[in-house]
């Protein structure tokens, strides 16, 4: 039989405003490197989301989720209807887009 730990789902994250930004530091997981770059960015914020969620704070793990998302995306400034897409795409998905975070 599982234990209650083994059958708890993750709760779905909240509703990020801009408050849960400015108190999630979104330079603190980054402060350490004298340059970045896409990848080193969204492992910055994938590390520090892991911990927000490990310490049971869900608005700053949803904040450091998005701020790794963006991350993943492209720009396509040529496109002003469309201009964010996916910075990689694969047959089976793709990276997040805006559009992944509607809603949540």
């Amino acid at each position: 039989m599982a234990d209650a730990s083994q059958t708890q789902q993750k709760p779905e994250p909240s509703l990020i405003v801009l408050a849960d930004i400015l108190s999630a530091d979104p330079e603190m997981p980054i402060s350490g490197e004298r340059s970045v770059d896409c990848s080193v960015l969204w492992r910055h914020y994938s590390t520090a989301r892991d911990a927000a969620e490990l310490a049971g704070d869900g608005e700053m793990a949803a904040v450091y989720n998005l701020l790794g998302g963006v991350c993943t995306m492209g720009l396509q400034a040529g496109e002003p209807l469309k201009p964010f897409t996916p910075l990689m795409a694969w047959a089976a998905g793709s990276t997040p887009t805006p559009l992944t975070y509607r809603g949540k």
